[in-house]
């Protein structure tokens, strides 16, 4: 753990979608790296939900033919937009043994808006070779299934007073006087708890908890003393599988703040 000082404004208890793709299994061609397989979720709540697939490896000269990008199944996804990107490195010479180099390399990022839940196949051609990923979109469920600290609200499941109707949680629980209080989190199936952090706006503490195992999740965290008229912000983030996070942060406001 580690402690550092700066002061928060604002106190919420959100929880945000962040949707990504992750490859099921890689194709290669030369060295264009594409995704046979892409993962997103559909949150019928949001105003717009968007799905990302990235194609890398790409050299200068290879590009995607704009008129051969496509979404097979259009009531599950329609193709929105596509952006080439560009990544530059070199490595400095820094003694006999060693040389300096420098390398350059392209990407496209293609944006689906989504609709249903469903498949759809993403087609796309660089330089007369046609490439194909099939997007596989999940019903949004909420990464948590129980969330508590010692004290507040009798130490019940904080997850039924927030409100998710607009794809994020928000909502506000009274601080309260309480030693070695300790959270408490239990994920949905399929996620798992890989960061928790908890920050003190009146004294400016914060302190963290990393995990990085890709099946271990964080069960509990010591927050310490809490004292009721202090403001203390969590944040807890979750993973899948498929490499989707989403984070939930929760405020705990001295009487004053809650008015």
């Amino acid at each position: 753990m580690r402690q550092i000082t700066h002061k928060l404004v604002y106190i919420i208890l959100t929880i945000a979608l962040m949707i990504c793709i992750f490859p099921a299994d890689t194709v290669r061609a030369e060295s264009i790296r594409t995704k046979s397989d892409s993962y997103a979720y559909y949150n019928p709540a949001l105003k717009s939900n968007v799905a990302v697939i990235e194609i890398s490896g790409l050299t200068k000269d290879q590009r995607i033919v704009k008129e051969s990008i496509a979404s097979s199944n259009a009531s599950v996804g329609k193709i929105k937009s596509y952006t080439r990107r560009s990544f530059y490195s070199n490595t400095a010479k820094v003694d006999s043994k060693s040389r300096s180099s420098e390398r350059k390399s392209y990407s496209y990022l293609i944006r689906v808006n989504l609709y249903a839940v469903g498949d759809t196949t993403i087609s796309y051609t660089i330089d007369g070779t046609a490439y194909s990923t099939v997007l596989h979109v999940t019903a949004y469920s909420s990464p948590v299934s129980s969330v508590s600290v010692a004290g507040v609200n009798s130490s019940a499941n904080l997850v039924t007073d927030v409100d998710f109707s607009k794809g994020y949680g928000t909502g506000r629980f009274a601080n309260v006087n309480k030693k070695n209080a300790k959270l408490k989190i239990t994920p949905s199936t399929g996620w798992r708890v890989i960061s928790v952090s908890s920050e003190n706006e009146s004294t400016g503490y914060e302190y963290k908890k990393y995990n990085n195992s890709s099946t271990k999740s964080i069960s509990s965290f010591n927050l310490g003393t809490l004292k009721q008229d202090e403001d203390v912000n969590i944040q807890i983030v979750f993973a899948d599988s498929y490499g989707n996070s989403m984070s939930l942060t929760l405020r705990l406001s001295s009487p004053a703040n809650l008015k």
